[in-house]
């Protein structure tokens, strides 16, 4: 890929803000429990 490692995090964060999404960046290895 041509960008950095960071700008989709960046990207979706930016979303978030704009359009109030919910986003989930979880850490390496960290489990997360998705529910509907």
């Amino acid at each position: 890929a041509k960008h950095r490692w960071d700008e989709p995090l960046k990207n979706a964060e930016e979303m978030k803000n704009k359009d109030s999404l919910n986003v989930l960046i979880p850490e390496i290895g960290e489990v997360v429990a998705l529910e509907k």
